[in-house]
């Protein structure tokens, strides 16, 4: 019991602001004693327990840790669900379920963090997720649900027009080059090694032909400049090279998905030029892309040599939207003003019935 008593009051002295002599001086014990009830190597007397726990307003069962593991136990319950809504798109379900766990726990900053996350998702609720993020930040003293939210911050600020807010927040961020995964590349041996560099590589992969559209769209921004368009379409052809080195078996598994948009990418710069042909090219692949991802089955297992037994779960993935991608890719790309010069096309006419086909609605 000791230690963990001793954390709790620690972690609670804390957050509350409450020096070890203020403490002390309300218990009528000295500061001395504080420190080594903090530090573990005693703890306090029973009949001083309703005291501190009356002090910082938890019940004494709370205080000595009772029952931890039961709601431990409940809050990954609300995950599992979470989870599994959120695989399917299922926003407002997720945040009710969070919602309900929050009014149970409220100082659980994991489920803040998560309630937070959901409601950044959608525009009418983001400034709720700000202000619950920005109460984490004050509260909360653990670093990795702070950078977390921090991150969460920068970006929310950013959406909402609060520029200077997100640049002030980001910039609370460590500032180096070294990532934990790319430190524990170095400390892990045998097979936890592979594993972290199987991560790290698919990690990294995925951040860098991200940012090289990002790039491609911030330098060439003008529609009407042929010169630029065609440079878009050399930097995406270049991103999307880097998927078919790494996986040169064709076992993209979740990156089939990100094909999928850089190919609608290169769809839309090659119409932006008028060249048709190679236009409807792009979007036959990038439907094939999306219907394979649609129904990859779940623990589906990549060959290629770099991520050969590495599994893909479907269900570990999260989407803004209720449907699957190919009503995505059906409703929301090919129906868009640009196309319209082709969509009578037996070309587009053919894709667009092959994705009609696996299109659906989540349930």
């Amino acid at each position: 019991m000791k230690n963990k008593i001793g954390e709790k009051i620690k972690n609670l002295r804390t957050k509350s602001s409450v020096t070890q002599e203020k403490f002390a001086e309300y218990l009528g014990v000295t500061f001395q004693a504080v420190s080594r009830w903090e530090k573990g190597t005693c703890y306090p007397d029973l009949e001083t327990l309703p005291a501190i726990a009356n002090y910082f307003d938890v019940t004494t069962d709370e205080l000595l840790g009772v029952d931890i593991m039961n709601k431990q136990e409940k809050i990954n319950v609300v995950f599992e669900q979470m989870r599994e809504k959120l695989s399917k798109g299922l926003i407002d379900d997720c945040i009710a379920i969070c919602r309900t766990a929050v009014n149970e726990f409220p100082n659980d900053y994991d489920l803040l963090a998560r309630l937070a996350f959901l409601l950044g998702k959608k525009d009418d609720t983001r400034k709720e997720a700000i202000s619950i993020n920005e109460r984490i930040l004050k509260d909360c003293s653990d670093d990795q649900t702070r950078y977390g939210v921090m991150q969460k911050l920068a970006y929310d600020y950013k959406f909402i027009g609060e520029k200077e807010k997100a640049i002030e927040t980001a910039k609370k961020l460590p500032s180096t080059p070294v990532t934990c995964d790319m430190l524990l590349r170095h400390i892990h041996d045998g097979e936890e090694k592979l594993n972290q560099l199987k991560s790290n590589i698919g990690y990294f992969s995925d951040y860098i032909t991200r940012d090289i559209l990002e790039f491609s769209l911030s330098k060439y921004n003008d529609d009407t400049d042929k010169e630029g368009l065609q440079k878009r379409i050399e930097l995406t052809k270049k991103a999307i090279g880097i998927f078919e080195i790494l996986y040169e078996n064709g076992d993209y598994g979740f990156y089939n998905c990100r094909l999928s948009e850089l190919y609608m990418y290169t769809a839309k710069n090659y119409m932006l030029l008028n060249d048709i042909d190679n236009t409807l090219d792009c979007m036959e692949k990038a439907a094939d892309y999306t219907i394979i991802y649609d129904t990859i089955p779940e623990g589906f297992t990549h060959t290629s040599t770099i991520f050969e037994d590495s599994k893909f779960f479907k269900s570990h993935t999260s989407k803004n939207y209720d449907y699957n991608d190919s009503y995505s890719l059906l409703h929301d790309f090919f129906s868009h003003e640009r196309y319209n010069p082709i969509r009578e096309t037996e070309r587009f006419r053919a894709v667009a019935a092959k994705l009609e086909q696996y299109a659906k609605k989540e349930t």
